[in-house]
């Protein structure tokens, strides 16, 4: 079952969140280069690895990169990771 994935927007950046229990537990943090977005940072708490958080993470920040015709620069290893699996997957919100 996918869980509800939170998403706050800041001055330059923002994060996308999974919380349990009023902690995040998960999440995925991205800063903003124009209209590109940096993302720069995944993790999951320990406790809650080997699941599909991270996963779902990349989901929802890609689903939002589409939305609003952003392109993603994949700073982190975990999403350059992902994406390099599945570059036709992401062609169209992936920045090289």
């Amino acid at each position: 079952m996918t869980e509800p994935i939170g998403h706050h927007e800041g001055a330059g950046g923002g994060e996308f969140y999974v919380e349990r229990g009023g902690k995040h537990v998960a999440k995925i943090e991205y800063s903003m280069r124009g209209e590109d977005v940096a993302a720069t940072h995944t993790f999951v708490d320990p406790e809650h690895r080997g699941g599909t958080l991270a996963r779902d993470l990349v989901e929802a920040l890609v689903a939002w990169a589409r939305a609003g015709n952003r392109r993603i620069i994949p700073v982190c290893p975990y999403i350059l990771k992902t994406f390099s699996k599945s570059p036709e997957r992401y062609a169209d919100v992936w920045k090289q």
